[in-house]
């Protein structure tokens, strides 16, 4: 069972749900295909900041095992964890100065939303002080 925390959509910007599946937050982005390249758009909801997070072209989904489950990953996985993390992705590094938003080697920071954007993009369905755990 999941519950809609937000739901945010611009077409030429980005498609994100952010939901709960129990006490777990799952933040679902889509895929956009630009030319030879893909991006996935985000955005700081606090700041009504857009973000862009670039990859190599992503055009088919693979199956892989974790832990005896199979999930849907892009085929060229290899090459999407190097553009978010670099060549040594498959390495623990503990970091806590790591943030989300601009820690990603393939982040851009982009304008902000106006007023009239935001009222129209961003859309709230849950309220955090009535989460019950």
């Amino acid at each position: 069972f999941l519950t809609l925390i937000y739901f945010a959509f611009q077409p030429s910007d980005s498609l994100e749900l952010s939901v709960y599946a129990k006490s777990t937050k799952i933040d679902l982005f889509f895929v956009y295909s630009n030319g030879n390249s893909s991006w996935v758009g985000g955005m700081i909801p606090s700041q009504r900041r857009k973000l862009r997070w670039s990859y190599p072209k992503i055009s088919r989904l693979c199956r892989a095992e974790l832990l005896g489950e199979l999930f849907s990953v892009p085929c060229n996985v290899n090459e999407v964890l190097n553009a978010d993390y670099g060549p040594n992705w498959s390495h623990t590094i503990e970091d806590k100065n790591f943030i989300w938003y601009k820690s990603h080697r393939n982040v851009q920071t982009l304008d902000k939303y106006t007023d009239m954007e935001w009222r129209r993009v961003f859309q709230v369905y849950w309220d955090q002080h009535k989460r019950k755990h």
